[in-house]
């Protein structure tokens, strides 16, 4: 629902009227009252509980919501992902874009959105702020501490837990800053500091940001708005003068403009006059403001913890963005001729601005692909181009060098036109003036004439004015009057002054621009040489980027905002506005020396992102375009992987010419009624219009083709024109190669077939052999343990001794040994059954055979078993019947002569990652055993042999034995330690 958000404009006094005029954002001279829009849970959203904002790219506002998931809007509906299976979870606290990248972070949850596709990473925190730490790295402010996150590798990097639980951060002056719980700190170089300044009373509430101008603010709710300057922050306004009571965002916008949002709605502080303009009108009842951000339309979108999503429209500018209708993105410069420009950019493509922007014909070669420099001017129907390369031009849509010249292969920076016969060149010797004769067979022959060097001057810029060329570099400022004697030149003392632009005015004034000492001007017409233009409270004395002249107006670009100034020819300057973010301006910055007018008065401002585009009937209404991209390009094979530039092009396969095109255009001014538009070339030149975002190309014949598409919105206006270059490779068999190679390839490639799929089957075969042998062998191996697990003789004397007790009269003893007897063969017959038992089995079998093992030996023994701390025998298993025979023959040949008792000690511990189980006793030792039971000596190799079989493939002896020793080398028993084939 619209609604207004001024009722009425009261002028009380021109400094209120001009706070009231910034905090509405009007546009340009078009005073239009902007309006807000409330969407909440009846317009589609999950919920109006809004815990935090951003905006993406492809002009998407994306949501996210405590106890609702994740929303995205497009200006019309709300898609919302609340399935916690699919996104993770439902309760989340920050949300990032950049480029393709969307990070959402919740309680316990790290969300991932691309390509369609959701990706999410439980975790032991809860994260409450994203930031940008590197190409594929983010900071995360969590509960516990500042983590960094890898998006490649999905990891989770800790960097600090002593802050506590951290909750936001910016990046000011290469510092993060970061607020906690425990106040407020920065890291810098891998170090941590907490910043401990009297008076600042900085809590979990706290927030930082950093404006357009590098300025960094923080708000708290006990201490007000504060500025850092120095090495301290300086209070701004007290906590007293806030209409609001508990701050819950703040975002900046130009001239020192900062929107917060409060308890009470949203405020604007504005630092020129001091004062605090709440919105918080009829037209914007919101309350608990959680956080804002600015589409690519400029519009502002808050988010509030009660009323959910409010948008607040503005006006916008036409804006050409880099690979849209430009060929580049980072302007390097523009460079005027009469009446147009060429563009030039950072990837070395040229673009020609005349009218309308439009690459510039043989743009691909590695003359102009190299270009650092270029600039034109026109000569009988021909423009000159220069580079890094040489002198060359371009006329009937051809470039040509001009190799008869001393400009071949040398850097020139700049050239101008004084009149139609003389041109001036700059290059890094020096500025040098060219005479020009048309040849007799074709007017791009020319023969060059009066060459002569006129002043030093390393790669100067220059602009021709009247008959004066006048020139600038880093250091000096030059003029070359061509009515005198060419070695005249005469140079003005800059006083450090930084130029950073030059531009005739009323063929009377040379305006100047420097970088940090404002507008200065040279008057022809006066014996005053250099002079400022007066100074006055909004006239700007830094950062001064470019001047461009349109009549009588003066345009000036700073780093980013845009002045337009009104001068008579008497020099009486008026400001006639101020263009800034405040006043729709999009948030750009604004390169040195490049604004443009061209025939139709249009303004151009080069800025890092693009150019921006002012026109002299400043628009009533949206200008600005769709936001249009390719999303997916298919076939039925499946999705391609789209160019990472729309200069590349996309291979496909002759069996994939059937392609389908799914197109995504956002509009958040005009999201209804899109149109779509495409054409095919060469195959279809005329431009196709459908209400359909998906394009079927059905059968494409193996060619180069070049897909154009662009959007329309409701009002008429155009996105700009993408492009995506279509390869369809031809069949190998339509190819002049196959002719001649086609039948040995073929020969060549069954042969190596043949030999490859011998191979395989061989090696098929051996490898089945030998698990067929190995399993045989393990088997037979089982087989043989099975009848060698119980000595007949024990069996028989264990009987025995039980017939004895019987004979004896001591019939409790021997039932209770029956009992032992039958419970120990009951178990090894179990087990037997088993191909693995748990290690607590095995320990209590082994109990129950030494108890038995003490009987028939009349208690010749003790035993002791030792388990490693903390070690749960249950939870490990292990083949049957692997420590019985090590055991037993310590009984048979460890026990001591005489009448010292034996001890048996079975102890268990790690050897690495394997568990060892150690057999040792106190007999004779290993050198005087008799070892003539052949019985056992054949059950401890079986045992041996299925060790052995389980950690071949680890090249580990499982079994080691020796003599215990005493202080004197005397031997004091045996031991045996056998690795068993359980792991950690």
């Amino acid at each position: 629902m619209y609604q207004c958000l001024l009722n009425k404009v009261c002028s009380v006094s021109a400094r209120l009227s001009l706070l009231v005029s910034f905090c509405i954002l009007p546009i340009l001279l078009n005073c239009q009252v902007n309006q807000f829009q409330m969407f909440g849970v009846g317009a589609g959203l999950s919920s109006s509980h809004v815990s935090a904002i951003d905006a993406d790219d492809h002009g998407y506002i994306w949501l996210s919501t405590y106890g609702a998931g994740i929303s995205k809007f497009d200006g019309n509906q709300f898609q919302n992902f609340t399935d916690p299976q699919k996104i993770g979870g439902l309760y989340y606290l920050a949300v990032f874009c950049e480029g393709d990248t969307h990070l959402f972070g919740g309680e316990k949850v790290l969300t991932q959105y691309a390509n369609g596709s959701w990706d999410y990473q439980k975790a032991d925190f809860d994260v409450h702020h994203i930031a940008k730490f590197s190409s594929d790295h983010f900071l995360l402010c969590t509960s516990h501490g500042v983590l960094i996150y890898g998006m490649k590798a999905r990891d989770f990097l800790p960097v600090t837990e002593a802050i506590g639980a951290a909750y936001q951060s910016v990046v000011h002056d290469e510092t993060y800053w970061v607020i906690s719980d425990a106040g407020l700190w920065t890291y810098h170089q891998g170090i941590w500091k907490f910043y401990d300044q009297v008076g600042l009373d900085v809590d979990e509430g706290s927030i930082l940001a950093v404006d357009a101008d590098q300025t960094l603010w923080l708000a708290t709710n006990r201490q007000g708005l504060t500025r850092w300057r120095g090495d301290h922050f300086h209070t701004v306004a007290s906590a007293k003068d806030l209409p609001g009571k508990v701050i819950h965002t703040l975002t900046p916008a130009a001239l020192g403009a900062l929107y917060l949002g409060t308890d009470a709605g949203l405020i604007v502080w504005h630092s020129i006059d001091s004062l605090w303009q709440s919105l918080s009108t009829d037209a914007f009842t919101a309350t608990e403001i959680t956080g804002m951000t600015y589409d690519a339309w400029n519009n502002a979108y808050i988010s509030s913890s009660k009323n959910g999503l409010i948008k607040y429209a503005a006006q916008d500018f036409i804006f050409h963005q880099g690979f849209g209708t430009l060929s580049g993105q980072l302007v390097d410069r523009f460079d005027r001729g009469q009446g147009q420009a060429i563009i030039s950019y950072t990837n070395g493509l040229v673009d020609k601005l005349s009218g309308e922007i439009k690459p510039f014909p043989n743009r691909g070669k590695k003359t102009l692909v190299n270009d650092v420099h270029l600039s034109e001017a026109k000569f009988a129907h021909t423009t000159w181009l220069t580079s890094s390369e040489g002198l060359y031009i371009y006329a009937d849509g051809s470039v040509q060098e001009i190799r008869d010249t001393i400009f071949h292969g040398r850097d020139i920076h700049s050239i101008a036109q004084i009149d139609s016969t003389r041109l001036f060149i700059s290059t890094t010797e020096g500025i040098s003036q060219l005479s020009l004769e048309e040849g007799q067979d074709s007017a791009r022959h020319w023969n060059i004439s009066d060459r002569r060097l006129l002043a030093h001057s390393e790669g100067a810029d220059m602009v021709a004015f009247e008959d004066q060329i006048w020139f600038y570099t880093s250091d000096q400022l030059g003029c070359i009057d061509i009515t005198k004697p060419e070695e005249k030149v005469t140079y003005f003392d800059l006083e450090n002054r930084q130029i950073t632009s030059l531009a005739p005015m009323f063929d009377r004034y040379l305006m100047i621009a420097t970088r940090d000492d404002g507008i200065w001007y040279f008057d022809r017409m006066s014996p005053q040489k250099l002079a400022p233009i007066p100074r006055n409270e909004v006239l700007p004395t830094q950062q001064i980027r470019s001047l461009a002249v349109n009549g009588e107006d003066l345009w000036i670009s700073t780093r980013n905002k845009i002045m337009r100034m009104r001068c008579e020819e008497d020099l009486n300057w008026e400001m006639v506005v101020v263009l800034n973010q405040a006043r729709g301006l999009p948030r750009l910055e604004f390169v040195s020396g490049d604004a443009h007018v061209d025939r139709r008065g249009h303004v151009f401002f080069a800025a890092r992102r693009g150019i921006l585009e002012l026109t002299a009937d400043l628009p009533s209404h949206f200008r600005m375009g769709p936001l249009l991209h390719i999303q997916s390009i298919k076939s039925p094979a499946g999705t391609f992987k789209l160019p990472k530039s729309s200069q590349d092009g996309l291979v496909v396969s002759y069996d994939q010419s059937d392609l389908t095109i799914i197109l995504q255009a956002v509009d958040q001014n005009f999201p209804l009624g899109m149109q779509y538009e495409w054409r095919l070339a060469p195959l279809r030149e005329e431009w196709l219009v459908t209400a359909n975002p998906q394009i079927d190309l059905l059968s494409l014949k193996p060619d180069e083709y070049l897909l154009s598409v662009r959007a329309k919105n409701r009002s008429g206006v155009y996105s700009a024109t993408s492009h995506q270059a279509i390869f369809i490779q031809k069949p190998f068999w339509m190819r002049n190669w196959f002719v001649v190679l086609g039948i040995g390839v073929l020969a060549l490639g069954l042969y190596l077939i043949y030999r490859w799929r011998m191979r395989v089957i061989f090696a098929e075969n051996l490898q089945r052999t030998q698990q067929l042998e190995d399993q045989n062998r393990l088997l037979k191996l089982e087989q043989s343990a099975l009848r060698l697990q119980m000595n007949p003789h024990f069996i028989f004397n264990a009987l025995h001794s039980i017939q004895e007790k019987v004979m004896q009269g001591d019939r409790d003893q021997a039932r209770l040994d029956i009992q032992s007897f039958a419970t120990l063969m009951r178990n090894y017959l179990d087990q037997a059954r088993h191909e693995l038992i748990s290690l607590d089995e095995e320990i209590a079998a082994l109990h129950q055979y030494l108890r038995i093992e003490q009987l028939l030996n009349d208690g010749a023994f003790d035993y002791e078993v030792v388990l490693p701390d903390d070690f749960d025998p249950s939870f490990y298993e292990l083949p049957p019947m692997l420590i019985q025979p090590f055991v037993e023959n310590a009984i048979k040949h460890g026990l001591p002569v005489g009448s010292k008792k034996g001890i048996i000690k079975i102890s268990f511990s790690w050897k690495g990652r394997f568990l060892s189980c150690a057999v040792s006793d106190n007999g004779r030792g290993f050198s005087e055993r008799v070892t003539n039971d052949h019985h056992r000596s054949a059950g401890m190799k079986i045992t041996q042999e299925r060790l052995e079989a389980f950690f071949n493939d680890n090249k580990i002896d499982p079994i080691s034995m020796g003599n215990r020793m005493g202080e004197n080398q005397e031997i004091l028993g045996a031991w045996i330690s056998i690795l068993l084939p359980i792991q950690k």
